[in-house]
């Protein structure tokens, strides 16, 4: 069928949610047990614990649930997969790149450099909304910001995320307030991701990679770095890695995809509807659902049962 998959990265866990779906998936019991044997991790536990707060426990419990949903969700078989983020992993494993013990282990290696990085310095991530893009560029560039405060995620027009140290953000955000009728807020992680501030792992996260052997993928697989499908190993192997300092250009991927595609709708592997959400302004002419959604997520439920893996229609 002519639909694109979109998986979350980690700014869109929600840790009651998870704790609550981890009780009603079987799918996600299941996948959190061989992932707990692999990596040698309890992560049923971690759920439960105030260690789930940490960027290492976070990014492979992200990636297993958004496979459990993909699991239960199988015979809708999008041929197209994207993911935001952390969520390029995810979106990897679908396309049959590497396995799922594989995802595990590289989200979890991940997890934990990334947390090795948050650890040199404080740094966090900063939502800015209501001001475009350019216009924020000018704001940092003109105003003594650039090296300080970095442009980590374009999520739609008016979304953008700021990363940097807290510091440099907290005084960016009251600059921006000043000139500005935009809002901010600041998201739950703890680090400057998809920025300089990490470039410290990225040697180390490309010997995981390395460590792995990869398949040619058997979906179309979309990356946001660089903009374009991939296709080839080492350039995927290379763009997971880059894809870690360098901005999420979400919002020209999503119309880059729905320009080379044409398809009949976007379906988000996700616990909410963030992503949904950042569709509806970016290319509102086409439907996106989300199993987050829990309209959506019935609808889904019932189309996935009633259909086989090799229908070409999708309607809701």
């Amino acid at each position: 069928m002519r639909c694109v998959m979109l998986f979350p990265g980690q700014g869109n866990l929600e840790i009651t949610s998870l704790k609550h779906l981890y009780q009603k998936l079987p799918e996600a019991k299941q996948l959190i047990a061989i992932a707990s044997d692999y990596v040698k991790e309890d992560f049923s536990s971690i759920i439960e614990s105030e260690n789930l707060q940490e960027t290492r426990f976070q990014q492979p419990l992200v990636c297993i649930l958004s496979a459990a949903y993909l699991s239960r969700f199988k015979k809708l078989n999008a041929v197209i997969v994207a993911g935001h983020s952390l969520g390029e992993l995810t979106a990897c494993y679908a396309a049959g790149v590497f396995s799922f013990e594989a995802l595990v282990h590289i989200a979890y290696a991940r997890g934990k450099l990334m947390q090795e990085a948050a650890e040199l310095c404080d740094g966090g991530m900063l939502v800015t909304i209501g001001v475009e893009c350019q216009t924020l560029k000018q704001l940092i560039n003109d105003n003594n910001y650039t090296n300080r405060v970095f442009i980590a995620n374009i999520n739609s027009d008016k979304q953008i995320v700021l990363s940097g140290l807290r510091s440099d953000l907290s005084d960016f955000d009251l600059f921006f307030k000043m000139k500005t009728c935009g809002v901010t807020r600041w998201l739950k992680v703890n680090g400057a991701w998809h920025s300089r501030y990490v470039l410290p792992v990225l040697d180390n996260f490309k010997k995981v990679l390395d460590s792995y052997e990869f398949n040619s993928p058997h979906k179309k697989l979309y990356m946001s770095f660089p903009l374009t499908e991939s296709f080839i190993i080492e350039q995927i192997k290379t763009n997971l890695v880059e894809q870690i300092c360098t901005p999420v250009y979400w919002s020209s991927l999503i119309k880059h995809i729905a320009n080379e595609e044409k398809p009949m709708a976007f379906i988000e592997i996700s616990l909410n509807s963030v992503l949904k959400g950042l569709n509806k302004n970016i290319i509102p002419e086409i439907a996106t659902y989300s199993i987050g959604d829990k309209t959506d997520e019935r609808k889904l439920f019932q189309l996935s049962s009633e259909v086989g893996s090799n229908n070409d229609v999708f309607s809701l």
